[in-house]
């Protein structure tokens, strides 16, 4: 169970288990506070995501709302109260380990006690990022701003016209054209040879690019945004890559390549592991890391090779030194 509390006294708590995610005002000086929370039914055995969405807008709904807001937004949910307030009291009561949270406004006064201060960034946001997009729209001027939508929307038709007959290319206009930026789905690669994007991605670390947009908008994909500053050369050394990969694919599914130890589930390949005495792959060291010759014009080594990002994302550690190394020190 979780209890919200806003700094207008508004409290509500909201909990899930096997019916599904329960929401309801406990304290909010209305009349909403004394109906029966609805209940969201799990659609799936990991529970419906749309009605955990639904729940969590509900404390925002109730906290910066009146009474009669809140009642009102109560009674659409259509479900009548069921229950009297004793029970709904007794039901939602906080218990053992609830954890209570007092949600602040920093640049105001009155959070109380309990409040947190900002987790990131600044109480109404970074004001550099407004800086740079207004100084960078007034260097340019209309006429500016104009040639550089141009330039976006021809880089991108122009990596689409070079790739899409080796890529199936997602969300074309009927035309054929795209705006800014175009989205790859990779998804029938993983179904003729077992490569996902992830796969793809870290090989494009071994042609010397940070890999784009992985998985958005679609699973699977690979979504390119070239922009206006890209040169000729530069989308050229991207396709020629691109291209490369999708060979490197086609000797996976043909059996030329072998279907675990090969170049795309290998990378990417650092300097360390090229350079070592010991190589055990079947593919040659010069086809991890110098697939192409333009690669070896100006190489940019990768600093670790191939990492679990699902196990990254879900064990934090941080690699700076801790607080208690900075006891003694002074600052000039």
């Amino acid at each position: 169970m979780l209890i919200w509390r806003g700094d207008n006294g508004t409290t509500v708590s909201w909990s899930s288990g096997p019916r599904g995610v329960r929401a309801q005002i406990l304290d909010g000086g209305g009349e909403g506070a004394d109906e029966e929370p609805p209940i969201f039914r799990a659609g799936r055995p990991d529970w419906d995501f749309e009605a955990r969405m639904r729940t969590r807008r509900r404390p925002g709904i109730a906290a910066g709302t009146t009474s009669r807001q809140r009642k009102r937004a109560t009674s659409e949910r259509r479900r009548p109260a069921q229950n009297s307030k004793a029970t709904i009291a007794a039901s939602w009561r906080p218990r053992a380990g609830a954890v209570v949270v007092s949600v602040p406004r920093p640049v105001r006064r009155g959070c109380g006690a309990s409040a947190i201060a900002p987790i990131a960034a600044a109480p109404w946001g970074s004001a550099s990022i407004l800086l740079i997009s207004y100084a960078y729209i007034r260097l340019l001027g209309p006429r500016g701003v104009t040639a550089a939508t141009e330039h976006a929307i021809l880089n991108a038709n122009y990596v689409k016209s070079r790739l899409e007959s080796r890529y199936d290319v997602l969300y074309a206009r009927r035309n054929g054209r795209v705006a800014h930026e175009l989205v790859f789905d990779l998804r029938p690669l993983q179904a003729q040879a077992g490569i996902t994007v992830q796969d793809v991605a870290k090989r494009l670390m071994d042609y010397g690019f940070h890999a784009p947009t992985v998985s958005f908008p679609v699973p699977g994909t690979l979504m390119v945004e070239p922009t206006e500053s890209e040169p000729l050369e530069e989308l050229d050394r991207f396709c020629d890559a691109m291209l490369a990969i999708r060979d490197e694919v086609d000797d996976v599914a043909s059996g030329r390549a072998d279907p675990v130890d090969n170049v795309l589930k290998n990378a990417p390949h650092t300097a360390a592991e090229v350079a070592g005495d010991a190589w055990t792959h079947p593919y040659s060291r010069q086809a991890a890391a110098f697939p192409r010759p333009f690669v070896a014009e100006n190489k940019v080594w990768p600093a670790v090779g191939r990492i679990d990002d699902a196990h990254g994302d879900r064990n934090l550690m941080c690699a700076c030194p801790p607080v208690d190394a900075y006891a003694g020190t002074s600052v000039r």
